[in-house]
């Protein structure tokens, strides 16, 4: 009983863990079609897609957030950490993808465009399976 008491208070607390680490992905607002919306119907959209891109910038810190959580955890020799490192960096660029959509119906940005993250992580070498 002590055992699974022990355990179940670990899992409660991993799951806390990681869900403290979650970074909430904005959804996207529906492609307006060009040949039938309204002027008003584009203006909306390019409202939306505005929401969505400061929504999307926020998604990206918490990402990037992440992932310098992981590489401190890889630094210190957590093997496990590699595996979360990747994970992040490609729902880094999923989410830059997701956002280069949408770019050419609205504001340009200003600065550089962000580079993708190499999903390999930041130790050299292929990732360990298994």
């Amino acid at each position: 009983m002590k055992t699974s008491i022990t355990s179940l208070l670990l899992v409660l607390a991993s799951t806390s863990a990681l869900s403290a680490l979650a970074c909430d992905v904005p959804v996207a607002p529906p492609t307006p079609d060009g040949s039938s919306a309204t002027l008003e119907e584009m203006i909306a959209a390019q409202g939306e897609v505005k929401a969505f891109q400061a929504a999307n910038a926020e998604y990206l810190e918490c990402v990037d957030d992440q992932m310098a959580s992981e590489k401190a955890a890889i630094d210190e020799g957590d093997d496990s950490a590699e595996e979360r490192y990747a994970l992040a960096a490609a729902d880094y660029n999923a989410a830059v993808s997701r956002e280069e959509q949408w770019l050419p119906i609205s504001t340009p940005r200003s600065g550089p465009k962000k580079p993708p993250i190499p999903i390999e992580g930041p130790a050299s070498g292929d990732l360990a399976c298994g």
